[in-house]
């Protein structure tokens, strides 16, 4: 094989002749932090799987606010839905927070080899349903927790992201942007947090002190 699809984990579960198949329409690009990989609005080209680094799909508002819709870190795809649908336009935007290597498949090809291999279609399926599922999850927060729901649910995440090796600094205005708030909210939940003894910030870091009670909130049992 060509290219390097050892982390990715639909490939995993794709036969040879299949897999040899994807692999010779495939190819890789690579971005620097911050770059943009596309842009909403903009004709699909193609479908992309991280190797390494990780990428933010986020959406605009008209007074400029962005929205974090997702972030996809190495062995997860995006923009897949572009792919199989007949508006072929991206959805979102979606740019680099580390550097990043990514694998990239035309769309015409992704679609030519579903009808060939439906193995692939089933693969592709199965990770269409874990964006869905990820989504109805975010959408669901949004509509019935609170704000400090999300960032104690989101303090988690990131700890054992951390521990994993994929953790990310992220600033108040970064945390904000992932559960559908603004800066502000996001500065005094924290020092609320921090006054109760649930946490403590230091040096730009935060350092979880209750990780019980941080739980007991993120599930909204928290009697305080």
């Amino acid at each position: 094989m060509k290219n390097n699809w050892k982390d990715i984990e639909f490939f995993s579960h794709l036969s040879l002749p299949c897999a040899q198949a994807v692999d010779n329409c495939a190819w890789q690009v690579s971005y620097r932090a911050g770059d943009a990989v596309i842009w909403g609005d903009d004709a699909c080209r193609a479908l992309y799987f991280v190797q390494s680094g990780a990428v933010e799909v986020y959406r605009t508002a008209l007074d400029g606010r962005e929205h974090t819709l997702g972030v996809i870190f190495p062995g997860q795809g995006f923009n897949l839905v572009p792919v199989l649908r007949k508006d072929t336009k991206n959805p979102a935007n979606v740019r680099c927070i580390q550097d990043a290597s990514l694998l990239a498949l035309g769309r015409e090809d992704v679609q030519r080899l579903m009808g060939r291999y439906p193995e692939l279609a089933i693969a592709l399926a199965q990770e269409l349903a874990s964006r869905l599922e990820m989504m109805t999850r975010k959408a669901g927060a949004l509509a019935l927790e609170s704000v400090r729901q999300r960032l104690a649910a989101f303090l988690i995440t990131e700890a054992e992201k951390g521990k994993a090796g994929h953790g990310i600094y992220w600033t108040q205005d970064d945390m904000a942007r992932q559960i559908g708030t603004v800066r502000d909210v996001v500065g005094r939940n924290l020092r609320e947090l921090q006054a109760q003894g649930v946490l403590r910030r230091e040096k730009g870091n935060i350092v979880l002190l209750d990780r019980k009670r941080l739980q007991q909130i993120a599930q909204g049992v928290d009697t305080t």
